[in-house]
């Protein structure tokens, strides 16, 4: 073999292990990169499940959300389901005591809780959905010449009042001085102030006269003989659907675009049809 034939040959098989050294480091290379896009995609997961199906808390409170026939109905209720559904969202809705209904969906990520008001001591302890209806809150007694004399709120320390537990309106009485178990007995629901109320146990407790009248009726009790005694001044209040503050944000988007659509819809039934030119 010539010099010249045995330098080509050692310079193809340089050429060749060099190829060889090459690929197996380019394959190296995208095995690594992949593992490494791989590794990301499985971290964006696992971060971010998506999530389909959310647990509801509420409390017993005929007309606006009560249980029969082992599902959650009501016209709050209503509101909330139309919600899930226009989202694409699952939700179980569940009933609960009030206080029981708070401490779960504080403890619970991607957890739900209605109809709660919004106020300042609650503004960070939740994701607010937005708002599904107004109370206006008053003092509520049976028409008979019994009935308390309320002309303001501090006249409330001489009766037997009863406050729903963790209620609003239990927030509110502590912030305006009535102390518990002196000034006030707590409850655990609403139907229990109406028993407590229709049979003289209590004098007097807080919520909207019109759905307290419904929920009497709901309960047997008699509509008419629930009266309101007392207005708090300033106190037309909202109450909304709301989430634990650490659920998925995006489902707290989805839920509030679906109520901004119901809410544009109904507005647009409820517009009046405009008159022609010629009328």
């Amino acid at each position: 073999m010539t010099l010249t034939n045995r330098t080509t040959r050692f310079v193809t098989q340089t050429l060749s292990v060099s190829l060889k050294v090459w690929r197996l480091h380019f394959n190296a290379t995208l095995l690594l990169c992949a593992f490494f896009l791989l590794n990301v995609f499985v971290k964006q997961v696992n971060a971010a499940p998506v999530v389909s199906r959310v647990k509801v808390v509420t409390e017993n409170a005929a007309p606006l959300q009560y249980l029969i026939n082992d599902k959650v109905e009501g016209l709050t209720t209503d509101i909330v389901r139309q919600i899930f559904d226009k989202a694409g969202i699952e939700a179980e809705i569940k009933i609960y005591p009030w206080a029981r209904a708070l401490q779960l969906v504080k403890s619970k990520p991607n957890t739900f809780i209605y109809s709660l008001i919004r106020s300042p001591d609650r503004e960070r302890e939740f994701h607010w959905v937005g708002e599904i209806i107004a109370f206006e809150l008053e003092f509520l007694a049976i028409d008979d010449p019994s009935k308390p004399q309320i002309n303001k709120l501090a006249d409330a320390k001489h009766i037997r009042l009863g406050v729903l537990r963790n209620d609003y309106t239990h927030n509110l009485l502590i912030n305006n001085g009535f102390k518990e178990n002196e000034d006030f007995q707590l409850f655990s629901n609403l139907p229990q102030l109406l028993h407590l109320l229709y049979a003289k146990k209590i004098d007097s407790f807080i919520a909207d006269l019109r759905l307290t009248q419904q929920m009497a009726n709901s309960l047997g009790l008699a509509p008419n003989k629930l009266i309101s005694i007392h207005a708090l001044p300033n106190q037309k209040v909202p109450v909304y659907l709301a989430a634990n503050k650490d659920s998925d944000y995006s489902l707290i988007q989805k839920l509030q675009r679906a109520l901004k659509q119901i809410t544009q819809l109904q507005d647009t039934k409820q517009a009046p049809i405009p008159k022609s030119s010629d009328e």
